[in-house]
């Protein structure tokens, strides 16, 4: 199935500006999206990615954004305190959150915090492991000269969070265990901060009657299910890796020296709850409230 344009264009690329200043060619770092309004959220607008995506820009830095009408365009952070990145109190969720407004120049479309996927949404959507799930997000390989270009990784939710935490080594070598979703997508470096979503399924029922021939069909409708509305589940954190050595498809001496790393076809998923958890701080949730109360009088 296709997603809609939508869920391409909350999108964005974090990195380095590349050549000389004014251009809109950049090294990315990784993927961010711009998350903001429903019913939770009011008038908050966020740039939402990966900690140790958001823990290598140091200034100055850019977000590019495509423009409307074609090309892209890119909002630099020439200092520190320009973009002020908001942590979970536990180191172990790999996310950064900053307030950040959409220019209006930007062909970008937020997700609503509406369609996120609390644990009641889970259920009444009924949205479980095997239901198909989308990472968006860049690809270093062919992330697009003059305007991004994010690419589409299909694949399934594999597992639930649950008692099992996640073994994960970060960016310095460090092991420990995460909270999380397992998906089983092929996406891989650079897609770390995308936004993650998910696919109800549909139960129907046709007919026989809806068929060209009815009769070979006999009396009784066939059962079938087709996808339905979309949820933001979380943000992809990193796909699960194995060595080179491991992989009996590349499996060469050059592998092994060189310390190759290839996607095992997991990616660590972090809950798009542990999201909110940032968002309800005091640090972000008071101008939230101060902001929502101006706009009200």
């Amino acid at each position: 199935m296709a997603l809609s344009k939508d869920v391409r264009q909350c999108v964005v690329f974090v990195g380095f500006q590349k050549g000389c200043e004014g251009t809109a060619r950049i090294n990315p770092c990784g993927t961010a999206f711009f998350f903001q309004g429903g019913r939770h959220l009011k008038g908050g607008c966020y740039l939402v990615t990966a900690r140790h995506v958001a823990s290598k820009l140091a200034a100055p830095w850019v977000v590019r954004m495509n423009r409307k009408g074609g090309g892209a365009g890119v909002v630099e952070i020439n200092r520190p305190q320009d973009v002020a990145w908001h942590y979970h109190p536990d180191p172990t969720v790999d996310l950064a959150v900053a307030p950040l407004a959409v220019p209006e120049w930007a062909d970008v479309t937020p997700v609503s915090a509406d369609y996120s996927l609390h644990p009641f949404k889970m259920k009444s959507k009924r949205i479980d492991a095997g239901d198909l799930a989308f990472v968006v997000g860049l690809f270093h390989l062919l992330h697009g000269k003059e305007e991004n270009r994010p690419i589409v990784h299909g694949g399934y939710i594999a597992m639930l969070p649950g008692d099992d935490r996640i073994p994960v080594t970060d960016q310095y070598g460090e092991e420990s265990e995460v909270e999380g979703y397992l998906v089983q997508a092929n996406a891989i470096s650079g897609c770390s901060g995308s936004p993650v979503f998910a696919i109800r399924s549909l139960e129907v029922e046709v007919p026989p009657s809806m068929f060209k021939d009815p009769k070979t069909m006999g009396n009784s409708p066939l059962n079938g299910e087709i996808p339905g509305s979309l949820w933001l589940l979380g943000i992809w954190q990193s796909s699960w890796k194995v060595k080179g050595a491991e992989i009996v498809a590349v499996r060469t001496d050059a592998d092994v020296k060189s310390g190759m790393m290839a996607p095992l076809g997991m990616g660590v998923v972090v809950p798009v709850t542990k999201l909110f958890e940032i968002l309800d701080t005091p640090e972000l949730k008071n101008p939230r409230e101060e902001a929502a109360a101006k706009y009200r009088d």
